[in-house]
């Protein structure tokens, strides 16, 4: 089951599956943005922004992690970590939780990956 995560700086929904996000948004502007976000974070376009309905979509895979590291993306205030072992995700989040950001909600495990947020905003 993916974690849902609204944006708290753009209009857009991000569904993450552990190695795929399906982003979702009103404008093509907000998911063109954040997309291309992840692209910089190395993931890999799956499909460019399009619209259905009244949304507008786009989807990316990340990068493959190593079994010990952990991947940390920032969209606004907002890390998204992601691991392989729920002990690389813990001393990350540790990390930027002693820098002051807070742990939204727990750390999830979603396929083969542990997942958090931290928000930073103050």
């Amino acid at each position: 089951m993916p974690r849902v995560i609204v944006s708290d700086t753009l209009n857009v929904t991000l569904f993450d599956t552990g190695d795929s996000v399906l982003i979702s948004g009103l404008t093509y502007e907000e998911v063109d943005l954040v997309l291309k976000q992840l692209v910089q974070m190395g993931a890999a376009v799956i499909d460019k922004p399009s619209d259905i309905g009244q949304f507008w979509t786009a989807s990316c895979r990340r990068p493959e992690i190593l079994n010990g590291d952990a991947q940390v993306e920032r969209l606004g205030h907002r890390h998204f970590i992601r691991g392989r072992s729920l002990e690389a995700v813990r001393t990350k989040v540790a990390e930027l939780t002693g820098a002051g950001a807070r742990l939204e909600g727990e750390i999830e495990e979603i396929d083969d990956y542990f997942i958090a947020v931290c928000d930073d905003s103050p």
